[in-house]
């Protein structure tokens, strides 16, 4: 049984990423892929950094790891080949691959190399892991096995790739590319100078500064010009009307920064191309909640400028879609006397959702008060809306009554004489009531006037912005869409199923492990709630997607009900929506043969009274 002391040696259960410190300039693409062993025990700076950084964790990984070898890799390599012991047995860091600009200017195209650290301490001991991988790999040859110096040269599929173990540190290079001179992995060392900076750090920070996970960093302007001087006339056309060829850098991962895990997306690029469809959001969120805030989403709305350039790109992409949109304007302004630039100059920048201890509510953001009280008022009048003021410890209540769409339309009546039907618009028959008050630029706005008087009497502090920020960890700036929620024992839970992992991964590979040496979920302190959240975001310089969660991204579909309503409502829509249009299929087609009996029923009346069809 592997017994754990707090004096245990400490190690590396995964060793640095090497490569990203020693970038070129010239770096195409950069790719981490994660060490299994760093994924389920190194320290990330997430909640179980008390746990993963404990000498004793260390230890417990490397038993593990020596059982796993002994009992399953070894053993079955034939069966499974020599490239899962790489992985699991010998590679003891994060494999780092780049995509490089040659070192000789007349080589055809970039350069790859790869690099990871083994465990083989010794040029014979490299040597033999080599030869095991290549063995076991049809496509795989030597064609220079290392020499003294640790330099070799490898084949796959024919096409050479140089190989470098450099002793001390037990690493591993392989370079590749087209036309490769005989020196260029030694060249191509000169190159990999220590830096301090480089374009790819400032986003690396974003995903994953823990370099522990899976990232990818391309520069994308490089690219871009590449693709531009090889694309054909059509795709080429295609990337400069998506906006792609203005990318400046992309960068995509699972990983874990500012003490959470996430998985991200970014791509820096101007608002242009397919970003027209987006608004670009600037404001800060400033509408307070009451404090143990529960769950907060937030959804940017257009302005007048974001909503013409989405018809101009709407105008490039489907003139028939923009023309029926521009018919719709023209209704609703028949409609109700304003149209939706109105609109977009009136309300705005964003709405928020907002669970807090006095209930849940919205906040809406006003661009222009005065064109809101009059629109609202023509919108009453002309429609007979009900409405009203209450005033409430010296608050202003506003309370808005919308009749039944049932009550107003005298085209539903004969729908009614069906029994059901009559029901089911009976019970629909009931008003919409609205009640909110003005808070500085915002609207507060609630189903019942109870959360708003809760609300005013719990005095609400805390900035929502602040809130997503500072204790989600999830940046609220640029935020198209964003839902964030706390749910609570998600973490302790999931430290349980850790415990139990590694019991069963002890059990497998003959170290059991002895949990009475590990900490309990207060001793690790571990928060009694989780953060987990979403984000669109699209700002001036960048367009991202995100996804944030404590340690698993699993503990996602244990997050309340604000994450599973979310997908309940993908899923109900790509269900529902084509249900309900089979269902009018249906019942045109239903109603359509029903017609065609009735008249054939005619048809054989009049020829056995006439004994013949009529003519017309």
């Amino acid at each position: 049984m592997i017994t754990l002391t707090t004096g245990a040696l400490a190690q590396d259960i995964s060793a640095k990423p090497w490569l990203r410190t020693v970038l070129p300039e010239q770096t195409l693409a950069y790719l981490r892929v994660p060490n299994l062993w760093g994924v389920l025990g190194a320290p990330k700076g997430t909640a179980l950094d008390t746990l993963q950084s404990a000498p004793a964790n260390a230890a417990l990984f490397a038993e593990l790891r020596a059982g796993l070898q002994n009992t399953w890799l070894t053993p079955l390599s034939d069966v499974w080949g020599a490239v899962p012991e790489l992985l699991l047995g010998e590679l003891s860091s994060p494999l780092e691959a780049a995509a490089l600009m040659p070192v000789d200017e007349t080589a055809a195209g970039p350069q790859v190399l790869l690099t990871g650290t083994l465990q083989a301490d010794t040029l014979a001991a490299a040597q033999a892991v080599l030869e095991r991988i290549i063995s076991s790999e049809p496509q795989l040859q030597w064609g220079e096995p290392l020499n003294d110096a640790g330099e070799g040269l490898i084949l796959i599929m024919g096409q050479p790739v140089q190989v470098y173990y450099q002793l001390p540190e037990q690493r591993l290079f392989m370079l590749g590319g087209v036309e490769l001179v005989p020196a260029a992995l030694s060249r191509l060392s000169t190159r990999l100078q220590s830096r301090s900076n480089h374009p790819m750090y400032a986003l690396e920070a974003e995903i994953d500064a823990s370099g522990q996970g899976l990232f990818l960093w391309i520069d994308a302007a490089s690219a871009a010009q590449i693709a531009a001087s090889v694309a054909p006339p059509p795709v080429l056309m295609m990337l400069q009307l998506s906006g792609a060829l203005e990318i400046q850098q992309l960068a995509m991962g699972m990983g874990a920064s500012a003490g959470k895990s996430r998985t991200k997306l970014v791509a820096l690029m101007p608002p242009t191309g397919f970003r027209r469809f987006l608004p670009v959001p600037d404001a800060a969120l400033t509408v307070a909640a009451v404090e143990a805030i529960s769950t907060a989403g937030v959804l940017a709305l257009p302005s007048v400028t974001d909503w013409r350039a989405f018809k101009q790109l709407l105008q490039q992409l489907s003139p028939e879609a923009a023309t029926e949109l521009t018919q719709a304007e023209q209704a609703m302004q028949e409609y109700l006397g304003f149209d939706i630039e109105d609109w977009w100059q009136t309300i705005g920048p964003e709405w928020l959702y907002i669970d807090d201890a006095a209930g849940q509510y919205g906040a809406l953001r006003i661009r222009d008060w005065a064109r809101f009280e009059a629109m609202t008022g023509h919108l009453i009048e002309q429609f007979g809306l009900g409405f009203e003021q209450r005033q409430i410890n010296d608050i202003s209540y506003s309370h808005l009554t919308i009749p039944s769409f049932y009550n107003t339309d005298d085209e539903f009546a004969d729908l009614a004489n069906d029994r059901l039907i009559g029901v089911i618009m009976k019970l629909s028959q009931a008003a919409t009531h609205v009640y909110w008050k003005q808070e500085n630029d915002y609207l507060i706005l609630a189903s019942v006037p109870q959360v708003l008087i809760d609300r005013d009497a719990l005095k609400p502090e805390l900035p929502v912005g602040d809130w997503l920020t500072q204790q989600i960890k999830l940046p609220s700036e640029n935020a198209v869409f964003a839902v964030a929620t706390q749910a609570d024992g998600i973490p302790s839970m999931f430290y349980q199923w850790h415990l139990q992992m590694l019991q069963y991964l002890g059990d497998i590979v003959e170290r059991p492990v002895d949990l009475f040496d590990l900490p309990t979920p207060r001793q690790v302190e571990l928060p009694a709630s989780g953060g987990y959240g979403f984000k669109l975001g699209s700002g001036a310089d960048r367009l991202e997607l995100e996804l944030l969660y404590e340690t698993n991204p699993l503990e996602l579909l244990f997050a309340g009900n604000t994450m599973t309503s979310i997908a309940v409502a993908g899923i109900l829509a790509a269900v529902a929506i084509p249900a309900y249009q089979d269902y009018r299929v249906r019942a045109e087609v239903t109603q359509s043969f029903e017609e065609i009996q009735r008249l054939q029923s005619l048809l054989e009346g009049f020829y056995a009274d006439n004994g013949r069809f009529p003519a017309a």
